[in-house]
């Protein structure tokens, strides 16, 4: 859901929107990149600063954190001789989990627990715990966006075009709710006839001069729909 873009808003149609934990409602609670306010570009109005200035007008247009996941990751690096960089959330020695992890993927309410990369795997890791996900088309080449708190997007996953396929028990995600952008490439590509094709439609990149450490060791808000 968003708030109108135009018209009358109220304090209770931005709390209904937004959440609240008292029936008082103070457009302080609602900074952008807190707890009810994700950092999301239709939000990019709302001040991130709780002694900044906010207004009703600010929040035409804004969306509350209902379909979005947000937290802060983290980075970890291990020792020995070969040294394995984990960044994001619900990975090795990262922080543990989502601070709000439920979230839209296409149409379906799911609740996301990992975010990560690293550790020598090929891409991406996401765990979703409800397991919505297993051979459901929500998540048949499905971008998952991040964005920072300044509301600019800094990464992006595709998913193949065999991801969520109703037909397949070697889809991802699994049946554990678990996806692996590297298993996601194999199962397509077992499943496809040969000559395999030259891309498998899915892709991992970094985005608007963002690291992985930038991208994934903060605050992020996480949008797939």
């Amino acid at each position: 859901m968003t708030l109108t873009s135009s018209g009358t808003l109220t304090y209770n149609t931005i709390r209904a929107e937004f959440g609240s934990s008292s029936s008082n409602v103070q457009l302080s609670l609602y900074v952008r990149g807190g707890q009810y306010t994700p950092s999301v570009p239709q939000n990019a109005n709302i001040t991130t600063s709780a002694t900044g200035e906010i207004a009703v007008n600010d929040f035409y247009g804004a969306a509350g954190n209902t379909d979005f996941a947000w937290g802060t990751g983290g980075s970890f690096t291990t020792g020995g001789k070969d040294p394995q960089t984990y960044t994001g959330i619900g990975g090795p020695s990262l922080p543990a989990s989502f601070n709000s992890g439920t979230m839209k993927v296409g149409s379906a309410t799911t609740t996301i627990s990992q975010f990560y990369i690293g550790g020598g795997v090929s891409g991406p890791i996401m765990k979703f715990d409800n397991i919505t996900g297993y051979q459901n088309s929500n998540w048949t080449s499905r971008q998952f966006n991040v964005y920072n708190l300044a509301t600019t997007n800094t990464f992006q996953i595709t998913t193949t075009q065999y991801a969520g396929n109703s037909a397949s028990t070697a889809t991802q995600p699994n049946s554990s709710g678990g996806y692996q952008f590297f298993n996601d490439s194999i199962s397509y590509l077992s499943a496809t006839p040969s000559p395999a094709p030259a891309s498998t439609g899915h892709s991992y990149t970094v985005l608007n001069g963002a690291s992985i450490n930038s991208a994934l060791g903060g605050y992020f808000t996480l949008k797939a729909f």
